[in-house]
């Protein structure tokens, strides 16, 4: 088992050097700035559902599971070790805060669904066709057949913890990073000069379609916020704009970089730097600082491959 875990060190170790160090280094830190804060809020049944939508997902959807069972390894034994380690800050968080029946249903979830042998294979979450989505928006067609089951964590989430607008508030912005997650690949120059039309004119259809869509998967969730929670209105308010800015940044964003067919996956960082930006006061001037440079790069780029 030591060997085990010291091999999934070593892929976390192996993911930071393809990130960069200062890559690394800004993510690390985001994500402590952010973890800090989402703690600071003390509410015990937004922290448990996040560390539940952590590790549910991941036993679901790991396909290191048959290989597991070839192994004189007893597989359930080492998924207990990895989701205890992944949740130990959010169990020494619980403790400290004396939320024992949260520690003790976190401890439960962790050892039911290491003994559980459910698992969805990316063919069969593929199943969904989503149809209806017009197929010239294939990024969301292409993110919503492979990642279907998160949409669906989120809207159980706000449905269940509705009464709770740290739930919501939490479930807006991740799903506001999940869709912009779908714009991460390169598609072919094909695609682009199937429209005919220019730069600026190709750029701004892909954002309304993105707009459109965001406007309606997001619908339920601040449905949710706006009906229970009426006096946050001001943050929901703020979370709405950064609802319809991040398209601009996010569509501007991938064109700025895109090649035939490549990974986008470094603009995610960028991402996150928009929605850290957009959300601080401070640092708004970085946000549209962001989006103007992402505008004239993504037109310049268009310009040459078109």
């Amino acid at each position: 088992m030591r060997n085990f875990l010291w091999i999934r060190c070593k892929m976390a170790y192996r993911i930071l050097l393809e990130l960069g160090w200062w890559r690394s280094i800004f993510v690390i830190g985001l994500l402590v700035f952010g973890l800090s804060k989402f703690l600071a809020l003390q509410n015990f049944h937004a922290v448990l559902a996040v560390n539940l939508l952590i590790i549910f997902p991941l036993h679901l959807t790991r396909n290191d599971k048959a290989f597991l069972a070839q192994t004189p390894l007893y597989s359930p034994v080492l998924f207990i070790a990895e989701y205890l380690l992944l949740s130990s800050l959010f169990l020494i968080y619980f403790l400290a805060n004396q939320a024992f029946i949260h520690f003790f249903i976190l401890l439960a979830c962790i050892f039911f669904l290491s003994f559980l042998k459910i698992s969805l294979r990316i063919r069969q979450m593929q199943s969904f066709s989503f149809a209806l989505i017009p197929a010239r928006i294939f990024e969301w067609r292409a993110g919503l057949r492979v990642s279907w089951l998160f949409l669906l964590l989120m809207y159980l989430l706000a449905l269940v913890f509705y009464a709770h607008e740290s739930v919501l508030i939490l479930c807006w912005i991740l799903l506001i990073a999940f869709f912009s997650t779908f714009y991460l690949q390169a598609e072919g120059r094909i695609l682009l000069q199937l429209a005919q039309v220019s730069p600026h004119a190709f750029l701004f259809g892909k954002v309304k379609d993105y707009l459109v869509l965001s406007i309606i998967f997001l619908s339920p969730v601040f449905i949710l916020f706006f009906i229970n929670h009426i006096q946050f209105w001001l943050v929901g308010i703020i979370l709405l704009m950064l609802s319809l800015l991040t398209p601009f940044f996010v569509v501007f964003q991938k064109y700025a970089s895109w090649q035939v067919h490549i990974s986008l996956q470094q603009n995610m960082i960028l991402h996150l730097l928009f929605l850290v930006s957009f959300a601080l006061p401070f640092l708004l001037p970085v946000s549209i600082f962001l989006l103007v440079r992402a505008y004239r790069r993504a037109i310049r780029n268009m310009s040459y491959f078109k």
